[in-house]
């Protein structure tokens, strides 16, 4: 948490920054995106991972969504969090705003001792996990109260199979992680991934931005785009850009913009036995 975190190529190039109209470029994609969209009305949501300890980028990104009246799904780390520490964010969030807080793993660390980093992985027994899992969704009901939704967000999107069932049995309603793990390892639960991510992208500049744009567009053709956030990894520009995004998707009367809370109600509603509470 005190580490200091790499800032992407997207938000590092001065030059390409000065130089590139975000608001004419991100209004020809969505045009494109529309033009070629799968449905009606397609949706845009938000999610904002590791969040627990406030500081100034989390609050201008808090301001950011709340200016634009835009919901946003805040992944919440349990044991960051602490009385005083929910009393910060709480004085932020209570000006007014459409936020849906969940739990994202307990203590985001990396239980695996090889491979890619989980906190949820094989290595550790069922046990274990689901315990992880309990006294992480317990402490941000003692904090949260009623403002805790029982949704699940893995850190770094990544956890086994088997937490399907762990986390049916403790009450979750739905998962959100990356459209990659997705597709190929679905789940029993109800699901909204993300496909596109804002902070931590690498590559080249022209890449990065390159790829933004293509899954912007692809997304939002397919019928929903979910946008990955990570405030420690915003700079003034990054926050520049995200205002400019919120602009241009409020402004456009086919898009629509949904909460995580918003999206997995509907699917209760319209799918009644999914739900496993």
């Amino acid at each position: 948490m005190g580490k200091r975190v790499r800032i992407s190529a997207m938000w590092s190039d001065p030059a390409f920054l000065a130089n590139h109209s975000f608001h004419a470029a991100l209004r020809e994609a969505l045009a494109k995106a529309l033009d070629a969209s799968v449905v009606a009305e397609p949706v845009v949501w938000f999610r904002a991972d590791d969040v627990g300890v406030p500081s100034a980028n989390l609050f201008a990104m808090l301001e950011c969504f709340r200016r634009h009246d835009a919901p946003l799904a805040l992944a919440m780390v349990p044991s960051w969090l602490s009385a005083s520490r929910w009393q910060a964010v709480q004085s932020q969030t209570a000006k007014g705003g459409r936020w849906c807080f969940h739990q994202h793993g307990r203590r985001h660390v990396n239980h695996q001792p090889h491979g890619r980093k989980s906190e949820f992985g094989p290595a550790r027994s069922l046990e274990a996990r689901a315990a992880d899992v309990l006294r992480g969704k317990q402490r941000l009901e003692r904090f949260l109260g009623t403002s805790f939704f029982p949704a699940f967000t893995p850190p770094w999107n990544r956890m086994d199979g088997s937490m399907d069932y762990i986390l049916q049995s403790l009450g979750f309603l739905a998962v959100s992680r990356n459209d990659k793990v997705f597709f190929r390892e679905p789940l029993d639960l109800f699901e909204v991934p993300v496909n596109c991510d804002l902070h931590t992208r690498r590559g080249t500049t022209r890449q990065a931005w390159a790829d933004f744009y293509a899954e912007f567009q692809w997304w939002i053709a397919q019928g929903m785009l979910g946008v990955m956030l990570h405030h420690q990894r915003m700079n003034s520009h990054a926050l520049e850009f995200l205002d400019t995004l919120l602009s241009v998707l409020i402004a456009e009367p086919r898009i629509r913009l949904a909460g995580l809370d918003e999206l997995v109600q509907e699917n209760i509603h319209l799918h009644p036995l999914r739900r496993h509470a």
